[in-house]
């Protein structure tokens, strides 16, 4: 769930454990700016270059035998932010529920 103060993103990230990790092994700076989603880590900001971590990448493969996605899309199915309406993803409208967003 994004601070408000710049990212602002509110959904549900993956459908479960094992997806949320196949997200976070993408390589992605930070999982908060959907408007990178669409395109592979370090492509849509190349000023600020974070190197993916190749042993967790491997881990997660290995390990669960699977492999990572290129973008983020390919498991988040409904990026939403803060203030979109209206919204079918469940976290964003509990999340409204109990907030005075825009």
């Amino acid at each position: 769930m994004g601070s408000g103060s710049g990212s602002i993103l509110c959904c549900i990230l993956a459908d479960n454990a094992l997806d949320f990790l196949r997200l976070l092994a993408i390589g992605y700076d930070e999982i908060c700016w959907d408007e990178e989603f669409p395109y592979p880590p370090n492509i849509y900001n190349p000023k600020f270059f974070v190197s993916p971590n190749i042993a967790f990448q491997d881990w997660v493969k290995t390990t669960f035998n699977t492999e990572i996605p290129k973008i983020a899309l390919e498991i988040v199915k409904r990026p939403t932010r803060m203030g979109d309406e209206p919204s079918q993803d469940e976290f964003y409208n509990w999340c409204k529920q109990y907030t005075n967003w825009y």
